[in-house]
């Protein structure tokens, strides 16, 4: 359960000020799909619902989504994080997969976590797999 202010809040007047209250309210989110949405730019929207259900509903433009894309991210568990991120590199094009595979490479120090032959043996296994994804043929990506 999440909670939204039961009123506008002024700068500096905040979660001191005797007259605000918090209401539990359930949130949940989904992708902008109504033809006010596309005609303000809105590409996310928060819906906050109250028992009784009254809802509130913000709407976040990519601008918007974008500056809170990490904020979102940080506060999740990290069992959800690795979900998101696994999801994340299917939808990577194939050059973005290479090059994440290459930072996640250079940042291992292979030569004191691992043992020579497994070391040997697991980047003989990595690079055969990049090289398999590079003899592919080339696709264009919708997401690229």
């Amino acid at each position: 359960m999440g909670f939204i202010s039961n009123q506008w809040l002024n700068r500096g007047q905040g979660v001191r000020t005797k007259s605000y209250h918090p209401v539990p309210v359930r949130i949940s989110c989904e992708k902008s799909t109504t033809a006010w949405s596309h005609r303000n730019g809105a590409k996310v929207e928060f819906i906050a619902r109250k028992p009784d259900w009254q809802y509130q509903i913000l709407h976040l433009t990519q601008e918007d989504a974008d500056n809170v894309a990490a904020t979102v991210v940080s506060a999740m568990t990290q069992e959800q994080r690795d979900k998101l991120a696994a999801n994340l590199a299917l939808r990577m094009s194939q050059d973005a997969r290479v090059a994440l595979l290459a930072d996640l490479l250079s940042g291992l120090d292979l030569k004191r976590r691992v043992r020579p032959a497994a070391r040997d043996k697991l980047l003989s296994e990595l690079l055969g797999g990049v090289a398999a994804d590079l003899r592919k043929p080339r696709r264009q990506s919708r997401h690229s």
